[in-house]
């Protein structure tokens, strides 16, 4: 079964920040946290593996009718609120994606989407697949790291909650005047996190392009772990200035567990 154009338009952007990595070469925003009630709101049931995706996308719907939705395959389990226009392409054990298929889409990059992660790990500045030595696992360790990053110009992290979870947000570009890269790409970026999911290549990694920006939240799961989710603004597509305002309420919908 061929890919629908919206499908298309997915993978795309999940190549613009989503990729594994592999050997390297030289070379403000608004407050966008919402606390979340502690019971979970009713949600349309689960999906299984069908028609809606590709194999190697998981159990994700598919386009979206504005509604309540919970995650099939990512844990720990997300229950999720979105209006009309939106689009699951991803849902896997350590990865989910949430777009806009009617967005601008450039090529390799594809369009804005919001990609959710569980127990990311800094990113080796080596560009293998090791992880960066000496980096702690909880929100605050990563968000300190990365605020701190070569290449990497950030917010000062703040206090964010999201479903209840507390965590970090900062909103990150690529510093002026960068030029190393990794071999999976051309223009210059940065290396930020990644995570091991065990239906993809291993590990699946998330990277800062040159022209590109990112508001992250970091968050520690209860009983340990991480979660991060990602906005992005790929390069040349819509600003995170102009994208947070649709995103941000999807965002603060989000309720973790069961």
């Amino acid at each position: 079964m061929g890919m629908s154009t919206s499908q298309r338009t997915v993978l795309a952007a999940v190549a613009a920040a989503v990729i594994l990595l592999a050997g390297c070469d030289s070379g403000d925003g608004g407050s966008g946290s919402g606390d979340k009630a502690q019971s979970a709101p009713s949600a349309q049931p689960s999906p299984s593996a069908s028609a809606a995706c590709e194999p190697e996308l998981g159990t994700c719907r598919g386009d979206l009718v504005a509604g309540t939705y919970r995650t099939a395959t990512f844990r720990p389990p997300i229950t999720y609120t979105v209006p009309p226009g939106w689009s699951n392409g991803i849902d896997l054990p350590h990865n989910f994606l949430l777009s806009r298929p009617g967005d601008p889409a450039l090529d390799f990059y594809g369009g804005n989407a919001i990609t959710i992660m569980s127990n990311v790990v800094a990113a080796s500045q080596k560009c293998d697949d090791r992880g960066e030595p000496g980096v702690g696992r909880t929100a605050g360790d990563l968000a300190r790291w990365i605020d701190r990053l070569p290449g990497v110009t950030a917010t000062t992290p703040r206090p964010a909650t999201v479903g209840g979870w507390p965590g970090f947000l900062l909103d990150i570009q690529l510093a002026q005047g960068w030029t190393k890269t990794c071999p999976v790409a051309e223009e210059p970026m940065v290396p930020l996190l990644q995570t091991g999911d065990p239906a993809q290549f291993h590990p699946t990694g998330i990277f800062l392009p040159k022209g590109g920006s990112n508001r992250l939240y970091l968050l520690d799961a209860p009983g340990g772990g991480n979660i991060l989710i990602d906005i992005i603004d790929i390069p040349g597509g819509i600003s995170l200035r102009d994208y947070l305002p649709a995103v941000t309420p999807v965002v603060e919908s989000l309720y973790f567990g069961a």
